[in-house]
């Protein structure tokens, strides 16, 4: 099934990615060919996997809704293309093959449709690492959090982050510090509009310096509450770590948190000299990483053991290709 197809799919009120992994799934599976892509041959092949029972719950369509459906896939597609956007799925051979693994309660979690900046395809050739943590960041949480990106930056992995204020702005400014620092924003709306306004010069930044910014959600779609949840696991799944700057008990960063341990990768949280900085609220969470989630303490001192640990854990990690 073409990449458009499944576009088209997602346009249908109601119709989510669960339900289109398992519509794209069946068609794979039973060799199907569409042969136009027009919206009575969507809707034969809609209603018969609704009479297969592919997926549970699936809705009642009418021609019509697919008729509107290919429109807003068209136009997408159309506002992309001139947007320098480009889209890729789940099946496509430049999609981030370490978000093929994700999972989520044992269930494949990945994004089915990507649309992105920049060469996506280099995140195939990079080990990368997420590093995240609050917005409210403090001082020597700037500092640790520049120091750590730029490190890894420096040993050839891409920096993964979310483009919010705080430490995700300090993850991405730490890569492009680095000589050839790569850097992949993910973000939680669509890629015609930059969320916080504030980062719009940093995006450029990031393209002109050959990283990436990228997102499930397409043109025209605004930021909400819950889809920044989910672009927090997507930080997780594009990287061999997860490395928090720092981080209160309860918070955001925890989303992603919870993503990496399920997902079997290794997650680091910083650890400060100060002990006054460890105690402080919004730095408190690292230690409950530290103690209560398996997470390794990184300081400036093991930081080169901790960039080794990584490259071995990739060496003996199969992320598989499809």
């Amino acid at each position: 099934m073409r990449t458009f197809d499944i576009v088209v799919f997602l346009q249908l009120k109601g119709l989510g990615r669960s339900t289109a992994f398992r519509l794209v799934e069946y068609y794979r599976l039973n060799n199907l060919k569409f042969s136009e892509s027009s919206a009575i041959e969507f809707l034969h092949f809609y209603n018969h996997c609704k009479k297969q029972k592919v997926a549970r719950a699936l809705k009642d369509y009418l021609l019509e809704d697919f008729d509107f459906a290919i429109n807003k896939a068209n136009n997408l597609f159309e506002q992309s293309f001139k947007q320098g956007i480009g889209i890729t799925s789940y099946y496509d051979s430049n999609y981030p093959v370490k978000l093929r693994s994700l999972i989520k309660n044992g269930k494949i979690d990945s994004p089915i449709i990507l649309y992105y900046k920049g060469e996506i395809e280099k995140l195939n050739h990079m080990y990368s690492v997420a590093i995240i943590g609050t917005r409210d960041i403090l001082p020597d949480g700037i500092v640790s959090g520049k120091r750590v990106a730029k490190t890894f930056a420096n040993y050839n992995f891409n920096v993964v982050s979310g483009l919010a204020l705080g430490c995700d702005t300090v993850a991405h400014q730490g890569a492009l510090e680095a000589s050839n620092g790569i850097t992949t924003a993910v973000l939680a709306h669509g890629l015609d509009r930059v969320y916080p306004k504030e980062n719009k010069e940093l995006v450029e930044q990031i393209l002109i310096r050959g990283g990436v910014v990228l997102s499930e959600y397409p043109v025209g779609t605004s930021v909400r509450g819950p889809q920044l949840v989910e672009r927090d696991r997507i930080q997780a799944g594009l990287s061999d770590a997860t490395i928090v700057i720092q981080t209160g008990i309860k918070g955001g960063t925890m989303h992603a948190v919870s993503t990496t341990i399920e997902n079997n990768k290794l997650l680091y949280a910083i650890t400060y000299k100060s002990e006054q900085m460890n105690l402080h609220e919004k730095v408190m969470g690292n230690q409950f990483l530290i103690e209560q989630r398996g997470a390794k303490a990184l300081t400036s001192e093991n930081i080169k053991s901790a960039i080794d640990t990584i490259v071995e854990y990739v060496k003996n990690k199969n992320y598989g290709s499809r």
